[in-house]
């Protein structure tokens, strides 16, 4: 028997490092589901290989929530515990929590994942051979909500139980070849799926953060590296959390439009929703950005002369917002 919460140990890699000099926003969530997948090992007796070739299942994130609090820098070690807070007719939830070696807290993500038939890529009840020790775990981790309250940024019972887009079909035929919204193109890569043959759910803050970052090049006029290297500034990730509404596979064009949900004094959230060929909604992202002092890693308000035009981007957003039926989830 597995004492909960279940823990991995994972060294920060160099290659997980940014220029910033700290660890690219997606690696936390790339740790949060490894963590899961060695879970699913430990507690469950088989890996998700074993998942696909002996139940032909998938064991796909359906949506995923990260909350940064701490930076995290090449050579340390996080120590990943695994909670499961709620266990549903389809659905687990987990709630992964990583500190550094000294037990301060890092980041806290929330996974949603369930379980899918390969043969119809269909939605099915968790097997009833796997939920008793899901349910028997989630039983001995107890409430995780007294580990992370020192991390609410997020909120527990709201941003994190929010529900998803009302819809995943937009009239976005203003899109190709538009100024507004912004928007960019990429190509689904074999090397971004996993062997379900689908895009691996880390990926996809890959796609949007890319995407943002192109656009602070253009619309606000200076790229991160000069954000950074020039200004001694910087403007990481706070917070990130995506839905994922439709599987995206090797081939695929995926048009990335990026919104301005809100603007603060110091604070820059993002919609970024990723749409296929036939305008369909694949993955809604959002993602709230901090400007900071790099001498003391100090939150800042932004800079003027990047907040005049962030304030003419969004309102053309909540202009455009208001006449289309983009899917906007309440953040």
């Amino acid at each position: 028997m597995v004492t909960a919460p279940f823990m991995l140990k994972r060294r920060i890699a160099w290659g997980d490092c940014d220029p910033a000099r700290i660890y690219y926003t997606p690696r936390a969530v790339d740790c949060a589901v490894e963590a899961i997948e060695a879970w699913y090992e430990a507690v469950l007796g088989l890996s998700w290989v074993d998942l696909a070739e002996r139940y032909a299942l998938d064991a796909p994130f359906v949506q995923v929530d990260c909350d940064y609090r701490r930076p995290l820098v090449a050579g340390q070690i996080a120590n990943l515990q695994v909670w499961v807070t709620e266990v549903g007719h389809s659905t687990v939830t987990f709630v992964v929590v990583g500190e550094d070696g000294d037990g301060i807290l890092c980041f806290l993500a929330r996974l949603v994942g369930g379980f899918v038939e390969q043969s119809n890529n269909a939605s099915m009840p968790i097997p009833t051979q796997f939920r008793q020790s899901i349910e028997n775990y989630q039983a001995q981790c107890g409430e995780v909500a007294a580990v992370v309250k020192k991390s609410n940024r997020l909120g527990l019972t709201s941003k994190w139980n929010a529900s998803g887009p009302g819809t995943d079909k937009a009239d976005c035929s203003c899109l190709p070849g538009s100024s507004f919204p912004f928007a960019r193109q990429r190509r689904v890569m074999y090397g971004d799926c996993d062997a379900s043959g689908v895009v691996y759910a880390p990926r996809v803050f890959n796609y949007a953060i890319e995407t943002v970052e192109e656009w602070y090049e253009e619309i606000v006029g200076i790229s991160w590296l000069e954000l950074v290297s020039k200004r001694e500034q910087g403007a990481p990730f706070v917070s990130v959390s995506c839905d994922y509404l439709r599987p995206m596979v090797p081939g695929q064009m995926i048009t990335a439009v990026v919104w301005v949900t809100s603007l603060g004094g110091a604070s820059l959230e993002f919609a970024v929703v990723g749409f296929d060929a036939t305008e369909t909604a694949c993955f809604d992202a959002r993602l709230v950005a901090c400007f900071i002092d790099q001498n003391g890693f100090k939150t800042m308000r932004i800079p003027e002369v990047f907040r005049t035009r962030i304030q003419a981007y969004q309102s053309d957003c909540e202009a455009f917002m208001v006449v289309s039926r983009i899917p906007v989830r309440s953040v």
